[in-house]
């Protein structure tokens, strides 16, 4: 399903897939930046002591890790304002831009596209070392192929969100990851180590023979979760509380 703005001549994918290939680059992820914005850097009590600061701080931290033959995927809120001159200073031989509510979607458009954004996109699925991961701004319950054990990468939280831990997902935003861009590595080694506590206590819904972790919370109380257990055989839904 695609949408067209023409006065952005946007084309937009309302979920589109791409492939990456790690042996040309690797894949880094991040969120809410928010480059240029003061106000941010107040209201989230950030670590610098001037917006320039912030900048500088965050430019040199992407670049200190994203190389030239990188591809990094930006999950919102990248820029105030500015986005040329803040593209121009950064690594990476890809970045695509998943859109945020703070996203300025004509002054990213209007960059020269030798030098903006790859792509821009609403959400973004990325396939990478066999696995498929969701990315969106904005935190889902439930996403694209997620009872099939689909990844979740988002941001705009600023980590004031409580992660859940029957969730394949987390938060990449600079806020809580040392205002540093996250590699694949790095979110399959969380991812991994989530889906091995899930499994351990409920063994039961895992698909041993797809290897996919079918779980998907639809509940929450203080003293109680309830979960969708999926029957392998006959795929009806029961709910079964912990």
């Amino acid at each position: 399903m695609r949408w067209f703005d023409s006065s952005l001549g946007l084309s937009i994918s309302m979920n589109k897939l791409i492939r990456h290939d790690l042996t040309k680059g690797n894949l880094w992820f991040t969120a809410d930046p928010h480059f240029g914005h003061d106000a941010i850097r107040k209201h989230c009590k950030r670590p610098y002591q001037s917006l320039q600061e912030m900048d500088d701080g965050m430019i040199k931290n992407w670049n200190d890790k994203v190389g030239n033959h990188d591809t990094i995927a930006v999950l919102g809120d990248f820029a105030f304002k500015d986005y040329a001159k803040y593209l121009d200073r950064l690594n990476g031989a890809k970045i695509y831009l998943v859109f945020g509510n703070h996203d300025n979607y004509q002054e990213a458009n209007k960059v020269d596209p030798k030098y903006g954004f790859t792509d821009i996109q609403e959400n973004l699925s990325v396939m990478v070392d066999h696995e498929e991961i969701f990315l969106s701004h904005f935190a889902h319950r439930v996403w694209n192929k997620s009872h099939y054990g689909t990844w979740h990468l988002y941001g705009h939280t600023h980590g004031m969100l409580p992660e859940d831990e029957l969730s394949l997902s987390f938060d990449v935003g600079v806020d809580c990851n040392n205002f540093t861009p996250v590699s694949y590595q790095q979110v399959k080694d969380k991812i991994e180590k989530k889906k091995a506590a899930i499994i351990a206590k409920y063994p039961d819904y895992f698909n041993s023979r797809t290897g996919a972790l079918r779980i998907l919370p639809i509940f929450r109380e203080p003293d109680q979760v309830w979960i969708t257990k999926f029957n392998w055989d006959k795929k009806d839904l029961e709910q079964k509380p912990e």
